[in-house]
Parts: C-alpha cells; sequence; structure tokens
C-alpha cells in the first residue's frame, strides 16, 4: 500500500475520474473509502501522506514495550462510520481497562492540591453518587446531551440520500446544532439551569482531558466531550490492533495509490480536454499528477499547500489557531502525597482538573500493563512537564515518553469558517474541525466532500 518514493502520476483519461486526496488520517482514508463505494472502479484515487507513515494524528507510540494511543485513542458506540469501518476490516474491540493501581474504576476532580471529589469504584454506586452531588443539574446536562447526540446522528440518514452541503455552517443549521456552536459552554449552561459546580467540576474537567480546552469553547464541542464521558449513554472502545488499522485498512481497501514522505506544496487549477475544470498537483520533490478533482485531508493551517489560478470560495483563506496539547507517558507508580492523598491511598484513574492557572495538567489517565503489575499513566498538559515535576508526582518511574503536537483547533466559538468546498472539484474536509474534532465528524465531512463530489460530476 506504501509507496516511498512517488513518480510523476497523470490522470488516466476516458472514462476514468482521478482523484487526489492530500492526507492519509482518517479525514483522508474515509475519502478514498467513500469515493471507491461511490464511484467504483470508475475512480483512480491517489493519496499524498508528508509523513513516512499514514493515519495523520492516529498515532501510536511504546512505552516499555507497549503501544499506547497517543491521539485518537477512543471511539463511542453511537460512532456508525467508524464502528462499521471496524466491523468491515475485521478489526477487535477492546473496552478501556482500569488501572492496576488499586483505584478500580475511580474518577475524580483535582484542584491542585487536593480532590473536591472521587467517585466510587463501583459502578453500581457511581449514579447514585453524582446525583447527590450535582442533583437536578445532572439530569439537565444528560437531557441536553442526548438531545445533541440525537440531532447529530441525523446526518446518517441525510447523507445516504445523498445529500451534501458547501459549508459546515449549512450542514450543522441542518442538524440544528449551529447555534450550539456559536455560543460559548460557560454561557449555554447557564442558560439551561446548570449548577457552577457541574461545570467548573465535571465539564471543565472532561473538556480539558479531551481538547486541553474548558468552558470558553463552543458548547457543541463541550456536548461531544461530555457524549464521550458517557452522558448520553453508550460506550468507549478501542482498537485491539491499534486504531492506526482504521486508516491504514481504509486505505487498502480502497485501492489507492498512497506516496508516503511526500509533501504537496501546490495545486494548480487546469482545464481538461473537454473542457471541465481540473488540477495538477504538485509534490515538493517536483512530481505532477493531473487531477479531475481533489480533497485535501489535512489542516490547511499546516498543510502547506499553496494555490495557483484557483478562484477559492469566499472565506477559503480563513484560518483557526490550533491548541498545542504536550502528551506524556509514565510507566511507574504515582504518588498520593502529590494529590493531596493519604500514604498509601490509591490514586484515582482518571483525574479530571479544575480550569485554574496554577494546575500543571490538563488531565491524566492510568491503564494497567500488560503483565498486570505495571501501571502507564497518560498526562495532558499545556506546557511541558520536567522531570523535578514528575519526581514529584510519581514515586517511580520506570519510562517516560514525551510528544508534543497540535492536535486539534482551538475551538472558541467564530462566526467564519472556512467551506467544504473551496472550488469547483476542490474540497476540504478539515473545515468541519471548525466547530469540533473527533475521528467519526472527520469521518462524516469526508463522505459530505464525496456527496459534493457526486453532485458535480453528474
Amino acid at each position: 500500500m506504501q509507496v516511498k518514493e512517488a513518480k510523476i502520476v497523470t490522470s488516466s483519461g476516458g472514462e476514468g475520474l482521478t482523484v487526489g486526496v492530500i492526507g492519509s488520517g482518517i479525514a483522508g482514508a474515509f475519502a478514498a473509502h467513500f469515493a471507491r463505494q461511490a464511484l467504483g472502479e470508475r475512480a483512480h484515487l491517489v493519496v499524498w501522506e508528508r509523513d513516512s507513515h499514514v493515519g495523520g494524528r492516529v498515532r501510536a507510540l511504546q512505552v516499555v514495550g507497549e503501544r499506547v494511543e497517543a491521539g485518537a485513542s477512543l471511539i463511542h458506540s453511537s460512532n456508525r462510520y467508524l464502528s462499521a469501518a471496524v466491523d468491515e476490516l475485521q478489526l477487535h474491540r477492546s473496552s478501556p481497562s482500569e488501572p492496576g493501581d488499586g483505584s478500580g474504576r475511580a474518577y475524580g476532580c483535582w484542584n491542585g492540591t487536593s480532590f473536591d471529589f472521587i467517585s466510587p469504584s463501583s459502578a453500581g454506586e457511581e449514579a447514585a453518587f453524582l446525583m447527590r452531588r450535582y442533583g437536578e443539574s445532572l439530569l439537565k446536562v444528560q437531557e441536553l446531551v442526548k438531545s445533541a447526540l440525537d440531532r447529530l446522528v441525523r446526518i446518517y440518514d441525510v447523507q445516504a440520500r445523498g445529500e451534501a452541503f458547501e459549508t459546515p455552517r449549512e450542514l450543522h443549521m441542518r442538524l440544528g446544532l449551529y447555534d450550539m456552536a456559536q455560543q460559548d459552554g460557560y454561557s449555554f449552561f447557564r442558560d439551561h439551569g446548570v449548577s457552577d459546580q457541574f461545570v467548573l467540576e465535571m465539564s471543565d474537567g472532561i473538556a480539558r482531558g479531551n481538547y486541553s480546552q474548558a468552558g470558553q469553547m463552543n458548547a457543541w464541542a463541550t456536548m461531544v466531550s461530555l457524549i464521550g464521558g458517557g452522558f448520553a449513554g453508550g460506550s468507549l472502545f478501542s482498537i485491539v490492533e491499534g486504531n492506526a488499522r482504521l486508516p491504514e485498512g481504509l486505505l487498502s481497501r480502497s485501492g489507492a495509490r498512497v506516496f508516503t514522505g511526500t509533501a504537496v506544496n501546490r495545486v494548480a487549477a487546469r482545464t481538461t480536454a473537454d473542457g471541465s475544470p481540473g488540477y495538477t498537483v504538485t509534490t515538493a520533490g517536483g512530481e505532477r499528477c493531473e487531477c479531475d478533482a481533489v480533497v485535501i485531508a489535512a489542516p490547511l493551517e499546516m498543510a502547506g499547500v499553496g494555490f495557483e489560478g484557483v478562484a477559492l470560495a469566499p472565506e477559503s483563506g480563513v484560518r483557526r489557531p490550533y491548541q498545542t496539547v504536550h502528551v506524556t507517558f509514565v510507566s511507574g507508580r504515582a504518588n498520593p502525597a502529590y494529590f493531596g492523598l493519604q500514604p498509601g491511598q490509591p490514586v484515582p484513574g482518571l483525574i479530571l482538573t479544575r480550569e485554574l492557572p496554577e494546575i500543571p495538567l490538563v488531565g491524566m489517565g492510568a491503564r494497567r500493563g500488560a503483565d498486570g503489575q505495571e501501571t502507564i499513566y497518560k498526562l495532558f498538559s499545556r506546557e511541558a512537564l520536567d522531570d523535578a515535576l514528575l519526581d514529584a508526582m510519581f514515586t517511580r518511574r520506570a519510562e517516560t515518553v514525551r510528544l508534543v503536537w497540535q492536535a486539534y483547533p482551538v475551538l472558541n466559538p467564530a462566526p467564519v469558517w472556512p467551506p467544504f468546498r473551496l472550488a469547483p472539484g476542490l474540497y476540504y474536509v478539515n473545515a468541519m474541525e471548525s466547530a469540533v474534532s473527533t475521528m467519526e465528524t472527520e469521518a462524516i465531512a469526508a463522505r459530505n466532500v464525496v456527496n459534493l463530489l457526486l453532485r458535480e460530476i453528474q
């Protein structure tokens, strides 16, 4: 599937349709997948990936010889496109593992010196605990989150009918989610009578763990975080073989020619023999590919793609700031004293944090190692965690692995978003990330641009 050195590629001509895809992450893999499904053998698919491997932000690292997911780690059971792809590729599902430090299922909200609460370790006691703590606000939140999810899942029937949207605004308006995306989470919850206690402890804690952002981000992204937190029911899973197997498998089944280690630096307009629009894609190495349509499946803020002779749609030049995320994996033992606990008291397997500047973490989770003895901790932060700080957090560190990246946009409400359709035959999957950033919503955006393509070629 993967080709290290790209050669000159030309469109096939005849009855075929050459579709170029820039980026091989979830967005690009699903774009190729849906294009193959829609166009069959008529499609000639070419995918370029600037990194040496496919997968984009679906990343895994090795810690004490074990594979750990660094980004895009969990899938919600309501994610129909991802779930269908997992089944189609005959991959296997795994529930999140419990930590091996004696904390069981317990989680807590840490304020920088002590825990505001620690949940019961029993699933059966958790619901009663949350109801006692948050009362009516808990019921309101569950209703709000369920309503948001119900609106989102309408998209599957909409897309199955072939509907397509030129902008994320149109898509969100169609689903009744646009107003939510234009309001910050704090004001949204206030308007719906949700207590500050719930927002500052639970909602902020979950949002910080998901996006390294809190209630200032748009309410729709906040709802998506809470869907992942279980407030609309359902369950979470990862892929036993590794989440990267998903884009790898989709690209392989699509039959696309995949060029890794190949950055695209220019997309230039051209006119085909029959007078229809087309594009010449040029790589950094000077290779060219003549395409009938091009799908950009990587954030334009980081893709380094320029346009030549292309009459871009209004707002195509909108650029978004991205959130820098530091991910630190530690194999070892957490220090109860650092978190304000008594000696020997287990540190919760999931730590939520308040939105306070003095707190170095935005979130921390733990999982049991394959040997059943070691615990692997995954820490998220906005700044690097130095060794001195980690030595205070942990009584023992067998191995420490660090990663820093710009994982998702800053998701504050924004009145202007880039479009899905940049020009005739030129599409942008990652426009969806202006509102929310998940694997499933990127798959939804990929299906949308393929529907746009079908509309334009018919």
